[in-house]
Parts: C-alpha cells; structure tokens; sequence
C-alpha cells in the first residue's frame, strides 16, 4: 500500500476509535440482540469465540459488505453506495438500540469511505479487525 493509503487506514482507525467511545457509553445494557448473542457464545464457548470475533467474523463482513454489495450494486453511484453499505451494515448488527445502530452504521461509513478511496478490500478487513480486536479490550 502507499504511503496515501496508510494514512487514510490511521485516520479511519482513529475515527473508529472516537465512534465506538462516544456511542458506547450510551448503548443500552440489555436488549441488543446482536450483543446479547455474542456474550452468549462467549460464555458458551469461551476462547474458541475469539478467532471468529476478530477475524472470520471481520472478513465475512467486509467480503458481503465492500467487497460484493459496493463492487455489484451502485457502482456508478459511490456515494449511494457509500451510504447504503453503512446504512445495511448497522441493520445487521440490530435496530433495537437507535445508539447501538448509529454507531454500527458509522462504523460501516468509515469502512466503506476506506474502501471507495483506497480500493483495496484488505484495508477494510483490517480496519475491521483492528476495530473488533480494540473492542475486545473493554470486554475482557
């Protein structure tokens, strides 16, 4: 990657960052699907959890998400294919927290952003990751 590329992967990781501990504070406790599964599993199946959460888990998404959504609709139309790939993005992760869905669709912003100006699906798998491995820290 270019020095250009590395630059925008720092800033979006520091975008990230600033998301997740403005939202966070805010997310209701209970009644988020999409977290309650998670703890479920985690408490569940403990450590073997964790290489889906950070990596099989991060790049699923980012194939589904950048890689096949933004590469086979909109593709003349960046920016609605910005905002649907983040709008979709946060639907997935649950609505039943408006906190919780803003901060997940935000996150899918700054990732699809990533990918329409670095055009490189690996910048966006490992921001993900980055993202979900710095989220496990205020879990454990």
């Amino acid at each position: 990657m270019t020095t250009q590329k590395w630059w925008t992967v720092l800033i979006a990781f520091v975008a990230m960052i600033l998301i997740n501990n403005l939202t966070v504070p805010f997310i209701q406790p209970t009644g988020n699907g999409n977290v309650e599964a998670l703890t479920d599993l985690l408490q569940t199946l403990g450590l073997y959890m964790i290489p889906y959460i950070v990596f099989l888990g991060p790049i699923m998404e980012e194939l589904l998400f950048r890689g096949f959504l933004m590469n086979w609709f909109f593709t003349k139309r960046p920016v609605f294919s910005i905002l649907s790939s983040a709008l979709l993005f946060g639907l997935m992760h649950g609505i039943t927290d408006p906190i919780y869905f803003l901060s997940k669709a935000l996150l899918g912003l700054v990732l699809a952003i990533v990918y329409v100006r670095n055009q490189n699906i690996k910048s966006t798998i490992t921001l993900h990751i980055l993202n979900n491995l710095t989220a496990g820290f205020t879990i454990f």
